[in-house]
């Protein structure tokens, strides 16, 4: 029997909205666009003020049941520990280091809940640690930290799902970050690398241990901290390349997920695909064979990203 239990995927930011406050989000992604870049946001993409919000919330409600979903199978299968794997914008890691991996190795951290105030997770100390050596001996330069500033969590592709999954901070977590929208990134076979070295840390844990992963981030979004000067390409704010991201999803849903790793950064670059990557890390963890019990994708311009949700039972 798999220690491995549960994987799941989903994107973060707007999926944590509901859809009548994606117009208001979208409004401050262009102010946040014009501060990061010194320049105007370009024009609304057609496709946007064309959504109505009627109509989104038709195409919302699998997501949204999707995401029930999920926090249900942690609230009833009750997992030992929950592995978080998401990228991390300029929130915990600024200019002074940026890891492309890393791992959190402290005992506990802290994130502001819904009512502000500070909610505290234990940290699986020794998960983290196989975690670490596993993927060092295998040469990926994993790095590694014991404290954030303060003990707070800062990244939002971390703190949402937990939010979101286990507001009351009941469930042990372990922190896996990597670099997704910093130029250069690991490319995706080194992701899905990470993803085997991940499963088989998970799988030396103690056998009696029930593991779930969640990866946080990916699908097609083209936002306001896109790696905007890396880019050339035809797409703009607001873009959503959902080809691509239905070409991804099928190759998902029909367990086909080494097809990830086939990918170049060079075709995450032009598909707003930079954090495909932490959803690479998880095709990797579940391997090739296991079609997941659900998958759903839709685009949302008015969301300003391709929007995914899904989980594969595993043992």
């Amino acid at each position: 029997m798999s220690n491995l239990t549960k994987a799941m995927v989903s994107s973060h930011a707007y999926a944590f909205l509901a859809p009548d406050d994606w117009d208001r989000r979208r409004q401050a992604t262009r102010r946040n666009y014009e501060r990061l870049n010194g320049v105007p946001a370009p024009a609304e993409q057609p496709e946007a003020l064309a959504e109505t919000l009627a109509e989104n919330l038709v195409r919302h409600a699998p997501i949204k049941a999707g995401f029930e979903a999920l926090r249900a199978s942690v609230r009833t299968d009750r997992p030992d520990v929950l592995v978080l794997v998401g990228d991390d914008q300029d929130e915990n890691f600024t200019d002074p280091l940026r890891p492309q991996f890393a791992v959190y190795t402290g005992a506990e951290f802290t994130i502001t809940g819904e009512s502000g105030e500070p909610v505290t997770y234990r940290s699986d100390q020794e998960l983290s640690r196989r975690i670490l050596e596993t993927c060092v001996e295998a040469d990926v330069d994993m790095a590694w930290t014991e404290g954030f500033e303060d003990g707070r969590l800062r990244d939002h592709a971390h703190y949402e799902p937990l939010r979101y999954l286990d507001p009351e901070g009941e469930t042990t977590v372990v922190l896996v970050f990597l670099n997704s929208i910093h130029h250069p990134g690991p490319n995706p076979s080194r992701c899905y690398r990470v993803g085997q070295l991940i499963r088989e840390a998970i799988e030396s844990y103690a056998p009696d241990r029930k593991v779930m992963l969640y990866s946080s981030g990916g699908f097609s979004h083209f936002t306001a901290g896109y790696p905007w000067k890396h880019y050339d390409g035809p797409f703009t704010l607001g873009s959503i390349s959902a080809d691509f991201d239905r070409q991804v999803v099928a190759d998902l849903r029909a367990g086909r997920g080494s097809r990830l790793a086939e990918l170049t950064s060079d075709d995450l670059l032009a598909h707003g695909q930079v954090e495909l990557r932490q959803t690479v890390v998880l095709a990797g963890a579940v391997g090739d064979g296991v079609e997941p019990d659900f998958l759903e994708y839709e685009p949302f311009y008015r969301a300003v990203l391709g929007m995914a949700v899904g989980q594969w039972t595993l043992s």
